[in-house]
């Protein structure tokens, strides 16, 4: 097993036409690190809570409540001194545990270091967070139709409103922060709720990854993974490329005993065969930080020792995806593999990427490795409706918090938002860019910095360019923390 345990790794692909009830190809959700073995504190510092939540912020008939997990640290906490408050705002990921020690270990430093309240937010629907004993994935109005973007910041701001009211912490500022999806969370509560959180700490967030939104391209995420890959191990793309070409000509019988699966043969083995494949290589190629430590060397050098082009993604699945490998037989076993792609995890950020969440990324097999599939709305809007009932929303985030004017309005607007990229994530490129949307907006940009490894804790193979960027986020975060409130520090 690899020693980096991911909370989130479910890539659900298909690949074929994309018609009613049949998910179109390609479909990608995130990918997230969580903790890496041995760096988890033990004891915990933190301490585990509930909170008993508003079901329904938006609807005063609906008097419903459930329990959201969250955590605090508040053996740092400078208390009765102003001392900020740390949130970060958890989003798909799930158990928010899984994340304190590694993913988000330089933001809990730099916490500790400032005496701050240290708090971690669960989602709602995710991890234990689930606001029904059962059925809280059900494609119902008052089931799944109760997780949005807006229900959760309300939930965060209900949560930070009665810490500060718990603590006597109304005259502390408040940071949000976050990575990937938790980033835009992070950003949207600073941007939402100007009242209540000061600062907005956002590595890695794909805030433009939406349709019609000027610059962004769709093919820019796997141009980006597979620009990875040939940085890091040259001609490895063609590889893959070969790889993809072999698994979708074959049979299922020349699959199954290819790549020795426990199943017996059923059509469209062959897509969640490649499936297992694609997840492998989207992870590798988001992950590169560091790259001495990258597993797409290893996994390149697997592939290119392939006897056939068949064997290219069996070699791949047998060094880089051995949670479903049964031990002894060594069987690849397909029923767990799509038994994850059906955790209540994996529905939850199904459901927002159906809805409000939708990341226009295909591929063409030119700029990048993998099979064509143009993204559309259109394209996602069958199997949205047969899964959940639904149909895209994808302009309801952009006009709500006026993203599709970020260099204008929203700059002009808004403050004390820290955003942070890795030129080698590829969700940078449905970011806001590389340079500073204001004085007040700034952007630090890490040139090997992959997905969300600013967050990160310290490790020995930190590069120069990493310890220099987290230095710089610290020394704009100090600046906003000791500006008094008096200077506009919450005004919108």
């Amino acid at each position: 097993m690899a020693s980096m345990v991911a909370a989130s790794l479910a890539v659900t692909v298909a690949v074929g036409a994309a018609g009613d009830g049949q998910r179109p190809p390609g479909t990608i959700r995130y990918h997230r690190r969580g903790r890496l073995s041995g760096t988890e504190a033990t004891p915990p510092e933190y301490t585990i809570r509930t909170f008993t939540q508003t079901l329904d912020h938006f609807n005063a008939e609906n008097s419903g409540t459930f329990a959201q997990r969250f955590l605090v640290t508040d053996k740092y906490y400078h208390r009765g001194t102003g001392a900020p408050i740390f949130a970060m705002t958890g989003a798909e990921g799930g158990d928010v545990t899984q994340f304190y020690d590694f993913a988000y270990g330089h933001a809990v430093e730099y916490a500790r270091k400032r005496g701050a309240l240290i708090l971690f937010l669960e989602h709602r629907f995710f991890g234990e967070s689930l606001p029904f004993r059962t059925g809280s994935d059900a494609p119902l109005p008052n089931r799944l139709g109760l997780l949005s973007v807006e229900q959760g910041l309300a939930d965060y701001a209900t949560i930070i409103h009665s810490i500060r009211d718990e603590y006597g912490a109304w005259d502390a500022k408040v940071v949000t922060f976050g990575g990937s999806l938790a980033g835009t969370l992070a950003a949207l509560m600073r941007v939402r709720y100007p009242n209540l959180v000061d600062i907005g700490w956002a590595s890695s967030t794909p805030l433009l990854g939406y349709p019609d939104i000027p610059g962004i391209s769709q093919y820019s995420w796997r141009k980006q993974i597979t620009e990875n890959f040939e940085q890091l191990s040259p001609r490895c793309p063609e590889i893959v490329r070969n790889g993809f070409a072999a698994i979708q000509d074959a049979d299922s019988a020349t699959i199954r005993t290819t790549f020795n699966v426990c199943e017996a043969e059923y059509d469209g083995m062959w897509s969640d065969v490649q499936g297992v494949a694609w997840g492998v290589l989207e992870s590798d190629g988001e992950f590169t930080y560091p790259s001495s430590t990258s597993k797409i060397p290893a996994h390149c050098k697997a592939m290119s020792e392939a006897a056939t082009d068949l064997q290219i993604f069996n070699a791949l699945i047998r060094v880089g995806a051995s949670e479903y490998l049964e031990p002894g037989s060594g069987c690849l076993n397909l029923t767990e593999y799509k038994a994850a792609g059906q955790s209540a995890d994996a529905t939850g950020w199904n459901y927002l990427a159906c809805t409000e969440i939708m990341h226009p990324i295909g591929a063409n097999n030119i700029t990048d490795m993998f099979p064509p599939y143009t993204w559309s709305v259109a394209g996602t809007a069958g199997w949205c409706a047969a899964q959940f009932h639904v149909t895209p929303r994808p302009d309801v985030i952009p006009q709500e918090f006026g993203l599709g004017h970020i260099h204008g309005r929203f700059a002009a607007t808004h403050r004390n938002i820290l955003f942070v990229y890795g030129l080698m994530d590829p969700w940078h490129t449905l970011g806001v860019g590389l340079v500073n949307l204001s004085l007040d907006l700034p952007v630090v940009v890490v040139p090997d910095g992959s997905h969300c490894a600013d967050m990160e804790a310290a490790q020995p193979a930190d590069t120069k360019t990493m310890l220099a960027a987290r230095l710089r986020e610290e020394g704009i975060l100090d600046q906003w923390l000791n500006l008094n409130r008096a200077n506009g520090l919450s005004s919108s």
